[in-house]
């Protein structure tokens, strides 16, 4: 083996370009045998550890990240999979790379093992070790691991430390805890200085963070779904080099906003899904009482931003300020969400301030919000942009538009999902704009809806439509409304539609509808259930 298959193999890794690449391709045997490799993990571990040099942004350094990737792959050292979203070792290459680092890594990823390695284990030499995806519960000892830079501990149960674990791990720079039943963190954490990447990911049992001060060199911190963490940790405002920061889906009610304008290297910064929301008024953690979305604005390197609103003043507040200070221009990705209401009171439809959508924005979705139609809540003007919009559990909605106010001329896909009094896309009359690039219709969950679609709507505008998928409308009688004087209607492009859980159902069209040579038919019906 060693000598006719090991040795064609560690000729293709000589002759890689550089002795960068070949760490990054070493760094993939962290990884269990057989594993998907998430590749925009993979480099941004390769970015925490040094292995791509820091200039301009984080997208520059992604981007060499994969021009490395392409150079292993192109070396057959590693294979795409999945849409080049993931990629993956063939298992001769990847004994080929522990054969190389057996002196100065510990893998034992994916072998299910339930006690710790043993101390005398940690040796002094390693440099990376792997234990992720294990059953180990207890880590006992105080390795004296000096060299190590990656301790990658993710997906282990309720684990737990001893306080001085990391004492002797002065140079570790990726700590990767994620999906951990961990509750609280030992306290030699707080000593980390060399740190750059603390990985904490749905660590939903995690109660206590240490302090966070003496991270001076962190570049990425997350903490994203900690849902039992009810205070974020001390020493945020330290964090001065803090490029990546992911609060989301947190426990806590309140953000110290200040400590952003502590931050001038941050880029990409997350923090939906939590319990406290941006508001209007004035924010007392900022030094100035500047609101946060007023400090957001401040931060200029800022590519990456998610965050809800706790009302549509908050919310057209910061669009307004955003758009003169061109801030939204400067975002390659933003995720915005808020709810009706004012100072914790829920407002009517036909009073609430309609909201006022950034110009650069493409895809919407709306959750759990009480209109009857979109032009209610938004002008439609606002709208005209967009490629994507999802809409669920709005039970008093009734149409996406009763008048011709919403056309969506840019929409190719949208989704509407347990809408309880949803009637139909359009009433009266229809803009000749309406929905015309429209591409993808999917319908699930709305057991009013008795017809979809108006014959004027599906003459006129629909001509691009390729795809209708319904779902579980129970009372739904026809897919097109309303008779139609031509025998003939065509849907050129059209090449799939999949019904499902219709048992009212009884016609599709009344005339003769043509589709696409190629379209197909997925039905599913089902009987309703006598009951007695």
């Amino acid at each position: 083996m060693a000598k006719y298959v090991f040795g064609s193999l560690k000729f293709s890794y000589d002759r890689l370009s550089s002795d960068t690449i070949r760490a990054c391709f070493l760094y993939c045997a962290l990884y269990p045998e057989d594993s998907k490799i998430l590749v925009d993990e993979l480099i941004e571990y390769w970015m925490a550890e040094g292995l791509i040099d820091e200039e301009g942004s984080t997208q520059t350094e992604k981007d060499k990240g994969h021009a490395y990737l392409k150079e292993l792959k192109d070396a057959c050292m590693i294979e795409s999979i999945k849409n080049d979203k993931y990629v993956r070792m063939h298992d001769l290459i990847r004994d080929l790379a522990i054969n190389i680092t057996k002196e100065q890594f510990m893998v034992k990823a994916g072998l299910q093992l339930k006690e710790s390695p043993k101390e005398e284990e940690w040796v002094e030499s390693l440099e990376r070790v792997s234990l992720m995806r294990n059953y180990i519960e207890a880590f006992k000892g105080q390795p004296n691991c000096p060299r190590l830079s990656t301790l990658l501990l993710n997906r282990e149960r309720r684990v737990t430390f001893p306080d001085t674990f990391f004492k002797h791990m002065h140079n570790l720079r990726v700590l990767d805890l994620s999906q951990t039943g961990i509750e609280s963190l030992p306290g030699s954490l707080s000593d980390l200085m060399n740190l750059h990447a603390l990985i904490l990911t749905n660590c939903s049992n995690l109660k206590l963070l240490p302090s966070l001060a003496k991270l001076h060199k962190l570049r990425q911190l997350k903490l994203q779904g900690l849902s039992s963490l009810k205070e974020l940790p001390h020493g945020l405002e330290n964090l001065v080099k803090l490029r990546h920061l992911d609060i989301s889906r947190g426990g806590w009610g309140s953000f110290p906003s200040g400590v952003l304008l502590k931050m001038p290297c941050l880029e990409i910064f997350f923090m939906e899904c939590s319990r406290g929301r941006l508001s209007y008024g004035s924010n007392a953690n900022a030094e100035d009482n500047s609101t946060i979305g007023e400090i957001i604005i401040r931060l200029k390197k800022l590519t990456k931003f998610s965050a809800d609103f706790a009302d549509v003043l908050a919310f057209n507040s910061y669009t307004n300020k955003a758009r003169e200070s061109e801030h939204l221009r400067n975002l390659d990705y933003f995720l915005f969400t808020l709810s009706n209401k004012y100072e914790g009171h829920i407002v009517e439809s036909e009073s609430m301030e309609k909201v006022t959508l950034p110009a650069t924005a493409n895809s919407m979705e709306i959750r759990d919000c009480n209109f009857i139609q979109l032009s209610d809540i938004f002008h439609w003007d606002d709208l005209r942009q967009l490629i994507y919009c999802k809409l669920e559990d709005c039970k008093e909605m009734k149409w996406i538009g009763k008048n011709g106010e919403i056309v969506f001329p840019s929409l190719e896909t949208l989704h509407l999902c347990c809408l309880h009094s949803f009637e139909g896309l359009c009433k009266e009359k229809t803009h000749e704009e309406t929905l015309k690039n429209l591409r993808k219709l999917y319908i699930f969950r709305c057991p009013k809806l008795k017809y979809l679609i108006p014959n004027d709507l599906l003459v006129n505008n629909l001509q691009n439509l390729e795809e209708i998928i319904i779902r579980h409308c129970e009372e739904m009688e026809g897919i097109i409304s309303g008779k139609t004087s031509a025998t003939m209607a065509s849907l050129p492009k059209f090449k799939r539609l999949t019904l499902s859980d219709l048992p009212s159902l009884t016609s599709i069209y009344h005339g003769k509808l043509v589709c696409d040579s190629e379209a197909g038919l997925c039905s599913g019906f089902k009987k309703r259930r006598r009951r007695g």
